[in-house]
Formats: structure tokens, sequence, C-alpha cells
């Protein structure tokens, strides 16, 4: 919460002052293969299709409320290993009325815990093809069309 101090001392303003119009909370996922094969297989989400971009770097999902975005962090960054981001950025503030925070002063460690499971929550609803079935070692029982 040092950012919060720093902004009270260099704008002479209580952070309780500041209001949230928009924000976006995301996670730096380390993961074991590549993220543009997570990327480039994300379906949809609520019957909206993912939008692919930047050679399937990148994916976006615009809803009303909020957008949600996957990208390869890694590959933007030019970081090593397998970095792959989820975020969500609010269009309203609705969609984190639940953890609590109006204002810059409200943003407390147990307010964004709350933020990260909005997302987890979203994140949840993706529908995505897992690309590692090998359709030949399931039984026929396994297997819906």
């Amino acid at each position: 919460m040092f950012v919060i101090k720093y902004l009270e001392s260099l704008f002479g303003v209580d952070s309780s002052c500041f209001v949230l119009q928009k924000i976006e909370i995301g996670l730096n996922l380390q993961i074991s293969v590549n993220p543009k094969n997570i990327i480039s297989n994300l379906l949809e989400s609520g019957g909206k299709k993912f939008e692919l971009k930047y050679e399937e770097n990148f994916a976006q999902l615009v809803k009303e409320e909020y957008v949600l975005k996957v990208y390869n962090k890694g590959n933007q960054y030019g970081m090593n290993g397998n970095i792959l981001r989820v975020e969500i950025k609010s269009k309203r503030m609705r969609e984190f009325q639940t953890a609590g925070f109006k204002t810059l002063k409200d943003l407390t460690i147990e307010a964004l815990n709350k933020a990260i499971l909005r997302l987890l929550k979203r994140w949840n609803d993706v529908l995505f093809y897992d690309y590692t079935i090998n359709k030949n070692k399931l039984n026929k029982s396994k297997i819906s069309n």
C-alpha cells in the first residue's frame, strides 16, 4: 500500500477522495506450456466468443460490464518462461461491487483478494478446447457428441 501513501503525499489529498472509475485486476501465471497453446484454444464464455489478435498471443472477451483479457506476457515483454496473463478490466465498477472498493483508500489486501476471486470466477466460466486430449485413448463412455 506504499503507492497509495505516495499518491496521498504527492497530491496532498486523502486517498478516500480518489474515486475509482475503472480498474484492472490480473494474475501472471507461470505455466508449463507455451501460452499461445492456451490462448488459441479459448472458445467462449456465456455464448460470447473470444477475439484473437497478434498472432494468437492475445485474446479478449468483451462483455457489457467487463473485458476479460488473456495474453502471452512473456512474449509481449521479452521475458523468459511461459507466462500467461489473465486479467479483467471493469467497464463499470459494478463488476467489483462485491470486493467493496469505491475509492483508493478501499484498496486493502482483503478487497483485492475479493477482486481476484471475481477474476477467477470469470475465468472458470471460460470454455476452451483441450488440445491435449487423445480421442483414441478415450473409451466410448467418455466421448460425448
